[in-house]
């Protein structure tokens, strides 16, 4: 018994798509059919290559899109209101938030998944991904699509539109919600709120840069 490699050459259009490398057990006496196992393995191979053509034809994700929005965090203050005797809340600070990056990760993946792209967005994005990202040293909400190629203007517009009416709606439910943390205690988070609040879309180049549009 042994191993014999065969190549199997595609057509010239599709020669770079498809692996060419073939191992058969061929025995002493198999000889005969070596000539249709070749046969069947170039068809298959043009086959793969042809499949490969309309997967492409059909639309791979082509380029990476982020959504950064700001968070913004508090925190029940160690006093309470000298004037109604309730409970008092403060901002926490970026480097308080990292300190609870992971349960804040958690609630809001748990509030705004699965995120369903309305029916406009079939022929542009692929998937929408919300988590939590640190950029420029601040922790942000991201919102990472896969998109079959880059959006016009309009079509960014429509997005991040649709991106804020999401969160503006969840903002209500989840910043009514007292997250317990291992190390800052209660803490409740906001999605959206009126001042510098943005969402800043940026395209990844193939260079590993962040690239802004």
């Amino acid at each position: 018994m042994k191993f014999t490699k065969l190549k199997a050459t595609p057509h010239k259009a599709c020669a770079e798509d498809a692996p060419t490398d073939f191992y058969v057990r061929l025995y002493r006496n198999s000889a005969g059919i070596l000539s249709y196992v070749k046969g069947f393995l170039c068809k298959m191979t043009e086959n793969m290559s042809a499949d490969s053509v309309q997967s492409r034809q059909a639309g791979f994700v082509r380029c990476c899109l982020k959504l950064f929005s700001p968070l913004l965090v508090k925190e029940e203050a160690p006093y309470e209101n000298p004037w109604d005797g309730g409970e008092d809340f403060r901002i926490m600070l970026e480097s308080e938030k990292k300190k609870c990056r992971n349960e804040i990760c958690e609630n809001i993946t748990e509030m705004l998944s699965p995120t369903e792209l309305p029916h406009m967005f079939k022929n542009t994005v692929y998937s929408a991904v919300p988590t939590v990202e640190e950029k420029g040293k601040k922790l942000m909400l991201v919102l990472d699509c896969e998109c079959y190629r880059t959006l016009s203007e309009p079509e960014l517009d429509s997005l991040c539109s649709w991106w804020e009416d999401v969160l503006t709606k969840m903002n209500t439910v989840l910043s009514n919600i007292a997250v317990r943390t291992k190390r800052m205690g209660k803490i409740y988070i906001y999605l959206h709120y009126d001042r510098g609040w943005t969402i800043e879309p940026v395209y990844h180049d193939n260079s590993g840069g962040d690239k802004i549009e």
